[in-house]
């Protein structure tokens, strides 16, 4: 799935992943990723990239890939692959850098 198809994933849809395992929902659609947010005691999030969609038929998302593969949404996880929090404007030296 394109970057241009996500904001076309409403929050609260269910996320399953390829052998139909559920993950969580959708917890937020972002222009690169989108959040998915899973229940539980921690709660955990992971961030999808739009090429790990396989399909939304509406009512869920389905992945193209396993849980093991995603990446875990953690201030720490954030911090070690140095990705901007949503909303931070980046330095305007730092523009030509954006994938």
């Amino acid at each position: 799935m394109s970057d241009t198809d996500l904001p076309h994933i409403p929050a609260g849809v269910p996320v399953v992943d390829i052998d139909g395992d559920a993950i969580g929902t959708i917890r937020a659609v972002y222009p690169h990723y989108i959040a998915v947010e899973q229940d539980g005691i921690p709660p955990a999030a992971h961030r999808v990239p739009p090429h790990a969609v396989a399909s939304f038929d509406g009512a869920k998302v389905t992945l193209n890939v396993g849980r093991d593969a995603l990446d875990e949404m953690t201030p720490e996880a954030e911090a070690a692959i140095d990705l901007p929090r949503h909303g931070d404007i980046p330095e305007p030296g730092d523009r030509e850098h954006d994938v």
